[in-house]
């Protein structure tokens, strides 16, 4: 897959996830074998499938009524690799603002992330975890 192909692939993938179309992430951007991996402590910490993605990733998503906004940095690919910086941007049910600064590296097998490693502040993350399971009870 070319350059220019990896990057329109990675654009989208984040369009989807701002649009908080979890279905269209997980059938048209995610491997059915993707190995997602997010460091630290938290709930959503520790290595991740597509099945457990879908009901733990997008699940605590719904603590932000108007979504996760991620706004992409930069994208540097290297053949099936590509290593994005970004931004997010959310704010809770209850008005609190969660931010956070992230960056991914993406492995492609075709045109799927079959590998994924999202790295972040931890402690926010933690943080965002905390607050979202005080605000559901």
């Amino acid at each position: 897959m070319d350059k220019d192909k990896t990057r329109e692939i990675v654009l989208g993938f984040f369009q989807a996830v701002n649009e908080g179309n979890s279905e269209k992430v997980l059938e048209e951007y995610y491997h059915p074998n993707i190995n997602y991996w997010i460091p630290g402590s938290s709930v959503i910490s520790g290595f991740h499938n597509l099945e457990s993605l879908g009901s733990v990733g997008f699940e605590l998503l719904k603590a932000f009524p108007k979504g996760l906004q991620i706004e992409v940095e930069t994208i540097l690919v290297d053949g099936n690799m590509a290593s994005v910086t970004a931004k997010g941007k959310a704010e809770f049910s209850d008005g609190v603002p969660y931010e956070n600064e992230y960056h991914y590296f993406l492995r492609f097998e075709g045109e799927k992330i079959i590998e994924a490693r999202e790295y972040m502040d931890t402690q926010k993350s933690f943080e965002m975890v905390q607050h979202a399971n005080k605000i559901k009870k």
